[in-house]
């Protein structure tokens, strides 16, 4: 079950100018009620609405992001499979946003599942590639949590991404491992290979690493390798 709410309040346009940020964070309040909330990103929004509400929120970090404090803490680990409210455009824009009148997007699911604290690991021989390059990735995916990782999740299904970092810049390549991915159990750990070829980017160095993408983004899953993009040797 998912549920949108999209909210505007002519009574709080006022406090734009001047903050407003505790009636901002009530009034999600009373949207979420005694949910627990999720944001995307920063952990400042968490914190304030904790600090304002005194109900518990998280963050949930992704590549776009930096981590957290949440990131430590982990509690998202506690609402697995459970309700939670998360505080999101419903169009994917994951910031609590201002327009002419005070506006809030997100939504409430009864089942979330999240995949930040899943570890890949995974052996790439080659340093220097060029686009088109067929390369073969052989890869572990611990799942660390102690439930259930479901890649086909109704509400939050997963895929698996090449990614390549430059300057401040995220590459993501959805890839398709050779054997599908469907359940992983709690504690279990998979061996794979991804067979695939390196996408069109700008010549330069790049880190290259493996990640699980989901509605939160491509997560912080593996390490990162240097490795250098070129159109001719």
């Amino acid at each position: 079950m998912l549920r949108i709410f999209v909210l505007t309040d002519m009574r709080y346009n006022k406090y734009l100018a001047f903050g407003g940020k505790e009636e901002k964070y009530e009034v999600l309040e009373s949207e979420a009620k005694e949910l627990p909330v999720v944001f995307m990103g920063a952990f400042q929004r968490p914190s304030l609405y904790t600090f304002f509400t005194g109900k518990e929120a998280m963050a949930i970090s992704s590549l776009y992001s930096r981590q957290t404090q949440f990131d430590l803490w982990q509690f998202e680990k506690k609402y697995h499979n459970k309700p939670v409210f998360i505080s999101a455009n419903p169009k994917g824009n994951s910031q609590i946003y201002p327009s002419d009148t005070e506006q809030f997007g997100g939504f409430i699911t009864d089942n979330l599942q999240t995949v930040n604290r899943m570890k890949i690991n995974f052996s790439l021989t080659q340093q220097k590639l060029h686009h088109g390059d067929s390369v073969n990735i052989s890869f572990t995916l611990d799942n660390n949590y102690d439930f259930d990782i479901d890649f086909n999740h109704q509400q939050f299904p997963v895929d698996f991404c090449m990614v390549f970092l430059k300057d401040e810049k995220v590459h993501i390549h959805k890839v398709l491992p050779e054997k599908t991915i469907g359940i992983i159990s709690g504690g279990n750990t998979i061996s794979g290979r991804i067979s695939t070829v390196i996408p069109v980017l700008a010549e330069g160095k790049y880190n290259f690493g493996l990640s699980l993408n989901n509605f939160f983004g491509p997560s912080l899953n593996s390490r990162f390798v240097k490795i250098k993009i070129v159109n001719n040797d």
